[in-house]
């Protein structure tokens, strides 16, 4: 019994050979290609090996005495005896259900856990199963009790078939649950069901307490309330997985484009953008650093680091000089405990310099991080905390370069993530979004428009009345000009790539075209607009010129900040280009989200951090 269930694995079975003999699966993943889905999916081959399937057990629980056991035949149960099932399994030696010799052989006649997701794709009717997740609903009928149970894995769950007399008065929905039992056929079109022998409630959840219903429809504000019970609803927990394949399919296509990750610094000296919204880093107790314990850091938004102004401070003080910016360590406070870093230190609000660094030495690199604004616009487009794509290429010589990798980025990882998460996604355009698939696809099949920033004026100057705020050459794009532009130019509804910016409009490492009279100088720099969004990305070809970067800096009074970069330019600089996206506009994009706070995990805005 042993040698053949060690054979399953050792002697080249079909899901461990899929893996490890570099099957067309694994090597078409790398190229971009419809295989990507397999392995975002968790394909069956994959996760058979990794998540210790039948063949192979798990890493031993604590006192163990095995290093490794390899799992004996299960037991056929019935559901007539259910309730008297001898020993709780569920149960450590000493406890109910006999002694430990006893206890150990009975729980090695169980299978380790599966998935939901991997379950219901199972056709192994009658198979013994172990499931793990947390109550859905409870339904009791006169003979029989339905419980769902949900692990994340998909947005559907599993059916457990119980009797009346394994109906413990703590299963109710919320209380997480182990359940081991049979899987049997509920017929051709339907996913199977567990008939469950054992159910243990391993949490118990006051369901009158509990303020959210597992299977309910709740509207994302009341959601956003409870952050840290938010992945338990069904939404939300689809949009950890979209979030989830969406990484990797951005990893999976840059990387198959020749470019490698980088992880850039959160802490920083700089101030990518020049914007000044900076989040200043400072020691707890500091004068000026928020002070005190976590507790009383807790208290309003002013006290715990100052108004959004005071954090970052206007953008001539954020780009001055270190020393003018946060002063000499003796002025801080004398102590090197009040001045960490002996210069002033902010939280990223950009990885981009960065990686032009390392793209001096490796011609192809990117990043996805966090990045932070100290913005105190309070509405559903901003965030303080967000996640940003950069990417950054030398030997760049051209915009449209920029601007097709762009278009292909979106449109390889949107591809991969519609297949790798088809149910998750639907859920979005069926029930919180209706209509949007539609959308996304235009968005897929269409090529991308390109205007110049110039002619984008001309358009919203021709309808300047509908609009709040003013239209003319050099001032810059608010949504509503955004979403004008995207809606009315070539038909509507594809998304916009934006050329040749004023130059007093983008960040001073933009490269200048050197065109046009001094009142209209431009830059190679572009943005993409998309529908519902507006700016998705932006991008430019970076100033590689020493003498024209040099210049620039010196008119802002920046030079002797950023003596660094340009020695960038003085030792072997190339011309190069990149762009960034942000990762939650993204999700807002393809999902139809309408507010950005519900396309990550735990929002940070102005006023509010919540955990």
């Amino acid at each position: 019994m042993l040698d053949r269930a060690l054979s399953r694995v050792l002697n080249g079975g079909s899901s461990l050979s899929m893996v490890l003999n570099g099957g067309s699966s694994l090597s078409r993943v790398l190229n971009g290609g419809s295989s990507l889905s397999r392995v975002l999916n968790g394909g069956r081959a994959l996760s058979r090996v990794l998540n210790g399937g039948r063949a192979l057990s798990r890493a031993p629980t604590e006192g163990s005495c095995h290093a490794w056991a390899v799992r004996r035949p299960c037991p056929r149960v019935g559901l007539g005896a259910a309730g008297q099932h001898t020993g709780a399994a569920g149960q450590g030696p000493g406890e109910e259900g006999g002694g430990g010799g006893q206890q150990q052989q009975q729980q090695q006649a169980w299978p380790a856990a599966r998935s939901v997701r991997e379950l219901l794709g199972s056709s192994e009717h009658g198979a013994a199963v172990t499931v793990q997740g947390w109550v859905q609903s409870v339904r009791s009928q006169k003979d029989v009790v339905f419980v769902d149970v949900s692990d994340g894995s998909c947005v559907t769950p599993v059916q457990v078939v119980t009797s009346p007399q394994q109906h413990q008065r703590s299963l109710n929905a919320g209380c997480s649950v182990e359940v081991r039992g049979i899987w049997q056929s509920r017929g051709e079109r339907r996913s199977g069901e567990v008939h469950a022998a054992h159910v243990h409630v391993v949490g118990a959840c006051d369901s009158l307490a509990f303020p959210l219903n597992p299977r309910g429809r709740h509207p994302a504000e009341f959601a956003r309330h409870h952050p840290h019970l938010r992945p338990r609803t069904a939404t939300f927990a689809a949009l950890l997985r979209v979030r989830h394949a969406a990484t990797q399919a951005l990893h999976a296509h840059l990387q198959a484009e020749g470019y490698v990750h980088v992880h850039t610094p959160i802490i920083t000296s700089n101030d990518c953008e020049g914007a000044g919204e900076l989040f200043r880093v400072e020691l707890a107790g500091s004068p000026g650093g928020g002070g005190g314990s976590p507790g009383e850091a807790g208290g309003s938004s002013g006290e715990a680091g100052g108004s959004p102004g005071e954090a970052g401070g206007s953008p001539g003080e954020a780009r001055g000089s270190p020393g003018e910016a946060g002063g000499s360590p003796g002025e801080a406070g004398g102590s090197r405990r009040e001045s960490f870093f002996d210069v002033p230190a902010y939280l990223t609000v950009s990885g981009q310099l960065h990686l032009e660094a390392v793209a001096s030495g490796l011609a192809r690199a990117f990043s996805l991080g966090p990045t932070f604004r100290a913005e105190s616009s309070n509405t559903r487009h901003h965030l303080a905390e967000f996640y940003m794509l950069e990417a950054e290429r030398a030997f760049t010589t051209r915009i449209e370069e920029l601007t097709q990798l762009m278009e292909r980025c979106f449109k390889v990882a949107t591809g991969a993530i519609l297949e790798a998460c088809p149910d998750d996604v639907a859920l979005f355009h069926k029930v919180v979004t209706p209509g949007h698939r539609a959308k996304v696809e235009k968005m897929l099949i269409s090529d991308f428009i390109t205007i110049s920033y110039t002619e984008a004026i001309a358009t919203l100057a021709a309808h300047r009345k509908s609009f709040r705020f003013p239209v003319e050459w050099g001032c810059d794009l608010h949504k509503e000009h955004e979403r004008f532009l995207v809606a009315h130019v070539g038909g509507g509804g594809v998304p916009l790539f934006v050329t040749a910016w004023p130059r007093d409009l983008k960040p001073f490492y933009a490269r200048d075209n050197q065109e046009g009279d001094g009142t209209r100088r431009t830059v190679a720099a572009v943005d993409l607009l998309t529908p519902g969004v507006g700016e998705l990305c932006g991008g430019s070809l970076r100033e590689e010129r020493l003498d024209v970067l040099q210049d620039r800096l010196d008119s802002l009074g920046l030079t002797d900040t950023y003596q660094w970069y340009l020695d960038l330019r003085r030792f072997g600089s190339t011309p190069h280009g990149g762009f960034g996206m942000g990762f939650e506009r993204y999700l807002q994009c393809i999902l139809g989200l309408d507010n950005i706070r519900d396309a990550i995990p735990f929002p940070r805005w102005a006023h509010s951090c919540d955990l």
